[in-house]
Formats: C-alpha cells, sequence, structure tokens
C-alpha cells in the first residue's frame, strides 16, 4: 500500500461524493455497488485459479486460509471472522491490490468519489467478515439470500474447497456450475 502512494498518483478530479440531489444519492449508490460488484467479479477469477491450479494456489500460500477448514479444528476456530485475515502475506497482498484497482475509478471509468470509496472499504470488511464468520452480528445475512448470496453460502466453500468461491454474490459460481454440467453432459 504504501509502495502503491508512492509511486502511482491519485486519480484526478475525485469529488466528496456528498450526496445533495436524489440524482447525487444514486449515483453515490451507482459507485458503490459497481465496486462490490467488480472486486467480487475479479477476486473469484484469482479465487479460482488458486483452487483450479495448485501451482498458482501454493505459490499464493493460499492454503494458509484454510488451515482450520478441518474438522479437527473447533466450531469458534471454524467460523471466526478471523479467518477473513488469515492467509499469506501475498495472498492478503493480492486482495488488497484488487480492492485499489477497483476504488480508483467506476465501472464506467470515472474516478470514484471519496464516500463511495469509504462505503466500500466498510462493505467490503463486512461482507468478508461475515462471509467467513457464524459470529452473531451477522448483519449481511439478514439481506434477502438471492442478493447476497455468497455471503450466505460461502462457509460450504470452507467445507469441501471447490464452489462456491465467489464472496459477494453468486452469478459467477451458478453459470461455472451450468458449464461444469454441460460439459459433463456432453462427455
Amino acid at each position: 500500500v504504501y509502495a502503491w502512494i508512492a509511486l502511482v498518483d491519485p486519480p484526478a478530479g475525485v469529488e466528496s461524493g456528498c450526496p445533495e440531489s436524489p440524482s447525487d444519492s444514486l449515483l453515490l449508490f451507482a459507485e458503490t455497488a459497481g465496486g462490490l460488484v467488480a472486486y467480487d467479479f475479479l477476486f473469484f477469477w484469482l479465487h479460482l485459479a488458486m483452487h483450479c491450479w495448485p501451482w498458482f494456489g501454493r505459490l499464493l500460500d493460499h492454503a494458509r486460509h484454510h488451515d482450520r477448514d478441518d474438522t479437527g479444528a473447533s466450531v469458534q476456530a471454524q467460523g471466526s471472522a478471523f479467518r477473513t485475515v488469515r492467509h499469506s502475506f501475498v495472498d492478503g497482498a493480492l486482495q488488497v491490490f484488487v480492492n485499489i484497482c477497483v476504488q480508483r475509478h467506476t465501472v464506467w471509468g470515472s474516478p470514484k468519489s471519496r464516500l463511495a470509496r469509504w462505503l466500500h472499504n466498510i462493505l467490503v470488511t463486512m461482507l468478508l467478515s461475515e462471509a467467513h464468520s457464524t459470529g452473531s452480528l451477522r448483519i449481511a445475512r439478514r439481506l434477502p439470500v438471492a442478493l447476497v448470496r455468497g455471503v450466505h453460502e460461502h462457509h460450504l466453500h470452507h467445507r469441501h474447497r471447490g464452489l462456491p468461491f465467489q464472496q459477494f454474490f453468486s452469478y459467477l459460481d451458478d453459470a461455472t456450475l451450468r458449464f461444469v454440467r454441460l460439459r459433463a453432459k456432453a462427455e
């Protein structure tokens, strides 16, 4: 992060993002939601690669993130939000890099407002913590499953290390499952 700050100039024209009209509120919502979808989209492919290409997963030491998934670990250890930050330096740095990439600009190319970036960081932290925990806070788990199915079902990934790979949503997991089923049918 410090190297990024030292070497990469911030985008020009960044606004505060504080809404002054209904259209500003819609823009803030779009910037924030677009960032969450972009983060989940980009990290899905990296996460899938960590599991499908064993050499890539070993290179990033992704197994550290899963080392408490076995049945020998206590329920508290398996369902702890601590798992959200329990990973290798490289694995964690890759998540931070993906977050930085989606924070600089909106999905339509304009600089993302300060408030949208702030909200994005709060929501990403909350969603990742809840996807990896069985704790009592679980705010996102009160949202409809159809909206944040990845948060509701990511614990299944930690049980068997396969689908679902998405941490927030589920559209890429669904598409992957359809592809695998069609491929199996063709064979």
